[in-house]
């Protein structure tokens, strides 16, 4: 957070905040872009760094401006917001003006005035302010308990606890160093030093009795970068200058040279931040840096989901050691610690520990009076043990370390407490100010979590009423079961569960309406989305329009006195809608309004058309309202209530700092409601979804992300095997590939594809599209799987290797799981579940697999794991001690698709498309490129929202962008099979691989658009045949990338119409 009012103290005397951001916000304008009107402030606001000509002069200070601008001005970001402050600032008292400004036609102009008598400093004050970067904001000290007695609260009680002399004189903790540096040298390290520190890890292996394997997997890859013909040649340096983009092919060993570079890095004396994409991931990587003697390591994790990563531990730990399950060793536990120092200093005595996130360790209440009068004033004090209380280790040690390791979320979630830094301010911009190196593991990932972080979406209704506004009810309400509602007596509490349950039935009024039959199609069959604002303005322009004509003034009219108002404040009970919206059978009473309201002649029909709107629009108001509530007081409910939900990432929206350093979505940000209903659907779901930013922009533009505080990022190093992927919205990263990583071997990995053709009574058995039918054919496959001996026979085949049955979903996996159970093959089969499922699975009775412990499954007894796509796609390799994959054939039992009510698609496509038209947007003035890129992005954002995402009947361009995320996702998958150079089979069993193969009705074969894996291969051809339309440096990344997945899926058993390939 930055300090957005300091800049403001000197003129607050004579002038208002909102004239002088007014007056900052022109006079940035007059500076960068002098002949602009005032309307297009906002344009400059967004973020995009647009191409027009007056840009090109711009210098270091200008952009320096411009940064410092985005903090101080951020709501005018949106042009209606700047509009409404010009409209303002025209109607305040001329006499307080800077600025004259009047209207010529459809713009704003504006000219200094001359003789300003009011604060005639104010001109120095706001270059001054733009000039200099904003300062991070300071949070109220920290007020140490001294020796006494103070009040705390155990289990809802206040008790005594007393800090001794010996507790208050303990060390103080350390504190970040965030000055950062102003300029990076580019990092340069050539392979023989790799090589070397390798060598050093795998003697620190030996020394503790350690088998070495260090310098063995660095020797099975090298390095090869782009020469000027644009040809890849083997390279014996890597370097690294702001950001590199390194692509291998799976299992070429990225994750490898991250570990190794890390280690070089430390001994070097870098600080070196990893990004890995789960949380066991971090507790592995301590591990190993441990292994090595490697101590000054500590993982970057937010405290509310404490609990739930100290339970992940606990189950990993035992998963691996299931014959000594009281045996918890592991280095992560020291930053998991639930200790508190002062817990024998309460009386009466406590007979178990504070619950995880209970410490009082910011809420000593004082109840001695014997300290100096401006001490007394502050009455909750901090424990002075927080300097070496084993709870706020982590905290602690991030602060010397020189290995931080961390995921996306924990960096752009979790806050430096103020223990330890008064500044506010972000782990993810701590990384950019301390770090030397940060490497990304999984790029394409990470950069997919980004975009749905900044845009998340969840479904509030759908028919199974298992949605998950749904879930949360049901949690919130067993926890107030479990506490007796005793916690519904704060207030707080009480008012977000009223605000709760009362989503709850209104979600249910606009379901039922929008499940009916009438006049709401327009938001029901075409996918619109729809915000209270859209739907008021739906009914104002009904209500005023006549024969296709309507009347601006009347519109205008009712929209400023009556639907405007009443959006801004739902509780004016002034307001006629008020009382509309309060009426239990609101019905009437709406009709009635809406006849007295209207300005022109309408019938009976259209005026019943109007009401209901109204009557949908009061209800969408309602919800809109309610979970704003909702989202704005989620955090304090947690803590109160002490939840580890999960699923909290909606609200847990970003924190607003990354408002200024990222650009605003190029429709506008939304926050609105979506219908949607696929073809096979009776009644659709309820969506609700809030767009606040590209998150991508984080990693696309990392070393430009803080330069407006004259610090240069940590230089960036970004690795997959899947980060460039042509048209993929989610996973295709758009930064120029710089070196590939390939195998050091001539050996050919061969994978077999077969599709299996697997029917019933003579019909082929598909699991995608099926509708109610899903979980019957996917347990049919599974059954002729089993009963055609196809399992059995391909285990003898595998001779101790493994199998991989993969699905779609969780819910999936435990269909298949019990299916073969049931089947009698219970101790042949373990099930992957999700790293925060509290289940049963510390019951032996029932045989699942925590999937960040998924690699155990090598050294395991059971020979299939049951897994979804997403969860087995990255991360974890299943190896066996000599690094060969242990999963030799993997069955795809159900087609990947994108999930009908899931607007992941939408997102990641619209982010894709505002990186890739940002910089070609063109207007005659500054405000028209503005508008015409957000007009061209509301297009393409209606486009992907209503577009229905069935293979059959997509346009070719937007299949083509769904098959490149399902390369991405098949060939990650596969790429856990040939880790070590083994040979992979895999097998297609959903006849939706290939539908008019499995039909074989008048031979007719499959093309791209019935079979996806058609599609890939035609997809990927010119890339491989050398179509002189593809650049060369394309093809070659490609070829790197997926010479063997392509082999593969061209040469499929049992499928028509694949082309003939030549390799």
């Amino acid at each position: 957070m930055r300090n957005t009012s300091k800049w403001y103290q000197p003129l607050k005397t004579d002038l208002n905040k909102h004239l002088c951001e007014v007056e900052l916000g022109l006079y940035l304008l007059n500076t960068l872009v002098p002949d602009a009107s005032a309307n297009s402030l906002w344009v400059l606001l967004t973020g995009y760094a647009y191409n027009f000509a007056e840009c090109q002069n711009w210098t270091n200070n200008h952009y320096q401006m411009l940064a410092s601008a985005r903090h101080l001005l951020p709501q005018y970001h949106s042009p209606a917001n700047w509009e409404e402050a010009l409209q303002r600032y025209q109607e305040s008292p001329p006499d307080i003006h800077g600025y004259e400004i009047y209207q010529v036609d459809e713009y704003w102009r504006y000219q200094l005035r001359t003789n300003i008598t009011v604060a005639n400093n104010r001109f120095e004050i706001y270059n001054s302010a733009l000039n200099l970067p904003v300062e991070l904001s300071q949070r109220s000290d920290i007020h140490w308990a001294k020796a006494g007695k103070y009040k705390c609260d155990v289990k809802d009680k206040k008790e005594t606890v007393e800090i001794i002399p010996e507790i208050a004189s303990l060390p103080k903790p350390p504190q970040h160093n965030l000055a950062g540096v102003q300029q990076r040298n580019p990092l340069k390290v050539s392979w023989k030093e790799l090589r070397k520190t390798a060598d050093w890890m795998d003697n620190q292996l030996e020394k503790r009795g350690q088998k070495p394997q260090w310098i063995r997997r660095f020797n099975q890859v090298k390095l090869q970068i782009f020469n000027d013909k644009q040809e890849l040649i083997d390279a014996e340096y890597l370097t690294i200058n702001k950001i590199l983009h390194l692509v291998g092919m799976v299992s070429s060993g990225k994750s490898n040279l991250m570990k190794i570079l890390a280690v070089w890095g430390w001994q070097n004396k870098l600080c070196v931040t990893l990004v890995v994409t789960d949380v066991l991931q971090i507790f592995e990587l301590t591990k190993m840096f441990d292994e090595l003697g490697i101590n000054d390591v500590a993982p970057i994790l937010g405290n509310s989901n404490k609990v739930s990563h100290l339970n992940r531990l606990h189950r990993a730990v035992y998963n691996s050691n299931r014959n000594q399950p009281f045996k918890q060793e592991h280095t992560g536990f020291q930053w998991l610690s639930n200790t508190c120092l002062l817990t024998s200093f309460v009386h009466p005595k406590m007979n178990t520990q504070f619950a995880m996130g209970t410490q009082p360790c910011f809420s000593l209440e004082t109840i001695d009076t014997n300290e100096e009068e401006s001490e007394a004033s502050i009455k909750t004090k901090v424990c002075p043990a927080y300097g070496v209380c084993p709870y706020h280790k982590k905290e602690r040690d991030l602060v010397n370390a020189s290995i931080l390791i961390a995921t996306p979320g924990s960096l752009v979630y979790t806050r430096v407490p103020r223990a330890i830094n008064r500044e506010s301010i972000l782990y993810f911009e701590l990384v950019c100010r301390r770090s030397d190196l940060v490497i990304v593991d999984e790029v394409d990932q990470h950069q997919a979590y980004l975009d749905k972080a900044f845009s998340p979406d969840k479904t509030l209704r759908r028919p199974s009423r298992d949605a998950w506004l749904d879930k949360l009810y049901d949690n919130i309400e067993a926890k107030l079961k479990y506490e007796k509602s005793q916690v519904l007596e704060n207030e707080l509490v009480s008012n977000w569960w009223n605000a709760c349950q009362k989503a709850k039935v209104t979600a249910d009024e606009i379901y039922h309406l929008l499940s009916k039959e009438n006049s709401l199609s327009k938001w029901r069959e075409k996918k619109n989305y729809f915000t209270d604002w859209l739907l008021l303005g739906e009914v104002a322009n009904l209500l005023t329009t006549s024969d296709n004509t309507k009347n601006i003034e009347q519109f205008n009219n009712l929209m400023q006195r009556v639907f405007e108002p009443y959006i801004k404040d739902l509780d004016n009970e002034h307001n006629p809608l008020f009382a509309l919206a309060k009426k239990d059978k609101k019905g009437a009473a709406i009709k009635e309004w809406v006849e007295k309201t209207a300005t022109v002649q309408l019938p009976q029909e259209k005026l019943a058309e109007i009401a209901l709107t109204l009557e949908f629009a009061l209800l969408v108001c309602d919800l809109q309202g309610k979970l704003y509530f909702m989202m704005n007081k989620w955090q304090q409910v947690q803590s109160t209530l002490n939840l580890d939900i999960s699923d909290s990432m909606w609200f847990d929206s970003p924190p607003s700092d990354f408002n200024p350093i990222i650009p605003a979505m190029p429709m506008g940000n939304q926050l609105a409601f979506q219908y949607h209903k696929s073809y096979k659907e009776s009644l659709g779901s309820l969506q609700f979804f809030r767009c606040t930013g590209v998150g991508r922009w984080l990693l696309l533009n990392f070393d430009e992300l803080f330069k407006g505080d004259n610090i240069a990022s940590p230089h960036l190093l970004l690795m997959s095997g899947t980060s460039y992927a042509g048209k993929s919205p989610a996973y295709h990263v758009d930064v120029p590939v710089s070196g590939v990583l390939v195998p050091d071997t001539s050996q050919q990995i061969k994978i077999h594809s077969e599709l299996l053709k697997l029917s019933n009574k003579q019909q082929p058995i598909s699991v995608s599209g099926a509708g109610d039918n899903k979980r019957r054919n996917l347990e049919e496959i599974v059954k002729q799987l089993v009963e055609k001996e196809y399992l059995s026979q391909k285990i003898k085949e595998l001779q101790g290797r493994k199998i991989l049955l993969v699905v779609n979903s969780y819910e999936q996996v435990d269909w298949v799981y019990q299916c073969l159970v049931n089947l009698g093959w219970k101790d042949k089969v373990i099930a992957l579940s999700p790293d925060d499922e509290i289940s049963d699975e510390w019951d032996d009775n029932r045989n699942f697999l925590q999937r960040g412990q998924s690699p155990d499954f090598a050294t395991r007894p059971e020979v299939i794991l049951i897994v979804p796509l997403k969860a087995i796609e990255r991360g974890h390799n299943i190896v066996d001690k000599d690094g060969k994959a242990v999963i030799g054939a993997a069955y795809f039992l159900v087609l990947p698709h994108p999930i009908p009510d899931d607007l992941s698609y939408a997102i990641h496509s619209i982010n894709r498309w505002a990186i890739d038209n940002y910089k070609k947007a063109k207007g005659e003035n500054l405000n028209k490129l503005g508008k015409n890129f957000r007009d061209a992005a509301y297009e393409q954002w209606c486009h992907f929202l209503h577009l229905s995402v069935r293979l059959t009947t997509l346009p070719d361009d937007d299949r083509n962008a769904v098959y490149w995320d399902i390369i991405v996702s098949l060939w990650q998958v596969i790429g856990r099979l040939i880790r070590g150079n083994a040979d992979a089979q895999v097998f297609w069993c959903d006849a939706k691989f290939g539908i008019n193969t499995a039909k074989n009705e008048d031979g007719k074969e499959d093309t791209s658009a019935s079979s996806v894996l058609v599609g890939i291969v035609y997809l990927l051809r010119p890339y491989f045949e050398n179509d002189p339309e593809i650049p060369i440096y394309d093809r070659a990344i490609v070829q790197s990338l997926y010479r063997p997945f392509y082999q593969a899926i061209a040469n499929t058993i049992n499928l028509s119409g694949l082309p003939q390939i030549n390799l």
